[in-house]
C-alpha cells in the first residue's frame, strides 16, 4: 500500500501527498489543502493554525472528540504528543498532563506526517511566547486509555490566563520518531484497519456545526456549557470564557440540563439547532456520558440542590419513559425512542 509520496517542500510534505484518515473526510480545508482541526481558532473566511482555541478545547473535553478529526472515541485510546526524552517525569498525580486535546492514534500520525512542527526537527516556533525555540529532535506519541479529568489550570506561558489540561491515565503504548518517515508502516497498518465511529443523529448534528468554518457564535463551546462543562471548576479563569460568563445564562440553562423531564423538552421543537441536538445527545447516553462530564455533572447536581432545585432522573412523572419520544432510543436501535419503545423505558435506578 503506498501511503505517501516522498515529494516535500523544504522539509515539509504536503498535506495532499499523504493518504488522509476516514475519519476526517468532513473536514474543510484551507486554500494550501490543510484540513481545518478542530482546536484551532477561525473566523467567518479563514482559519488561525498559529493559535489554540480554549472554547474549542473544552467541547472536545466534553463530548469527548478527538482533537485531529471532532469524532468521538467510544472506547479507543487516546494519544498525545510528549516532547523530550524526559516525558514520562511531567505527571501530575500519578497520571500525565497535557495541555492539547488527545487525538486517535490514526489521527495523530497523519498530523506528524503534514503538520510543520511534528514533521520537521529543528522547526522553529513561531509564537510570542516561544520565539526562537526549535523543535526537539525526537518526538514520542503516547497512547493512554482513558482521559481521568480535564482541568483549568494556569498556562506555562502566560500567567494571567488558564487553559486547559487533559489528565490521562494507564499507558497503552508508546511511539518515537524524527522524521515522518519513519512511521509509515505503522500509519499504513493503521489506515488498513480503521473502523470510523457511527454516530448518532445528535452527534451527526453537533459535529456539523462544531466543523462550520466560522464559530463566531461558539456555538458547539456554548452547548458543551450547557451539557455540564460549565460545573469545571474555575471555568470562569480559562482564556475566552468570559464571553459566555457575563450573565448568569449558561449556568442556568445548565442546571435544567441536569433534569431529564425539563431536557426533553428542550430536545423537542427546540429552534436553535445546537440546544437541540446536544439536548438529544444527552438524552441517548444518560447513562453513558464520557467520565469527565458525568463528574462535572455530579458535581452540577451539588449545585443544584444548593439553588433548591431537585433534579429528576427519570421522566414524565408517573410514566416509565425516560426520554422523550423524538430522540434516537438508548437502546442502540437507532430508531426514535417512541417508535422503538412505545411503552417508555423502564425508569433509571
Amino acid at each position: 500500500m503506498i501511503v505517501f509520496r516522498m515529494i516535500k517542500v523544504g522539509h515539509l510534505m504536503r498535506p495532499q501527498d499523504v493518504r488522509r484518515p476516514r475519519h476526517m473526510v468532513h473536514l474543510a480545508e484551507d486554500s494550501r489543502g490543510y484540513p481545518i482541526i478542530p482546536t484551532i481558532g477561525r473566523g467567518e473566511t479563514h482559519a488561525d493554525f498559529g493559535s489554540i482555541n480554549e472554547r474549542r478545547k473544552l467541547a472536545l473535553a466534553t463530548f469527548d472528540w478527538c482533537s485531529v478529526c471532532g469524532l468521538p472515541f467510544n472506547g479507543e485510546s487516546r494519544w498525545q504528543v510528549a516532547p523530550g526524552e524526559d516525558w514520562k517525569d511531567r505527571q501530575f498525580e500519578g497520571a500525565w498532563l497535557c495541555n492539547e486535546a488527545p487525538a486517535h492514534e490514526i489521527c495523530l500520525i497523519y498530523a506528524a506526517h503534514v503538520c510543520p512542527h511534528l514533521s520537521s526537527p529543528g522547526h522553529r516556533l513561531g509564537d510570542e511566547y516561544r520565539h526562537g525555540q526549535q523543535r526537539e529532535g525526537k518526538i514520542n506519541l503516547v497512547g493512554f486509555r482513558r482521559t481521568t479529568d480535564v482541568l483549568a489550570l494556569q498556562s506555562g506561558l502566560q500567567d494571567d490566563l488558564h487553559v486547559l489540561h487533559f489528565k490521562q491515565s494507564e499507558l497503552v503504548g508508546e511511539v518515537s520518531y524524527s522524521q515522518p518517515e519513519e512511521l509509515a508502516d505503522r500509519y499504513a497498518s493503521l489506515l488498513k484497519a480503521e473502523v470510523v465511529p457511527v454516530l448518532s443523529e445528535a452527534e451527526t448534528g453537533l459535529i456539523g456545526l462544531f466543523n462550520e468554518l466560522s464559530d463566531m457564535g461558539d456555538t458547539v463551546a456554548g452547548a458543551a456549557l450547557m451539557a455540564g462543562g460549565i460545573f469545571l471548576p474555575n471555568i470562569r479563569k480559562v482564556q475566552g470564557m468570559e464571553i459566555f460568563l457575563e450573565s448568569a445564562l449558561y449556568q442556568s440553562l445548565a442546571l435544567h440540563f441536569l433534569d431529564l423531564q425539563k431536557l426533553a423538552h428542550f430536545a423537542e421543537g427546540n429552534e436553535d439547532p445546537a440546544s437541540r441536538f446536544v439536548s438529544a445527545w444527552v438524552l441517548e447516553r444518560h447513562n453513558q456520558l464520557p467520565g469527565v462530564l458525568a463528574n462535572w455533572r455530579h458535581a452540577g447536581v451539588k449545585i443544584a440542590k444548593a439553588h433548591g432545585l431537585t433534579p429528576s432522573r427519570t421522566g414524565a412523572k408517573g410514566s416509565r419513559r425516560t426520554v422523550s419520544k423524538n430522540v434516537p432510543c438508548p437502546c442502540g436501535s437507532g430508531r426514535k425512542a417512541g417508535r422503538c419503545h412505545p411503552s417508555g423505558l423502564p425508569s433509571e435506578r
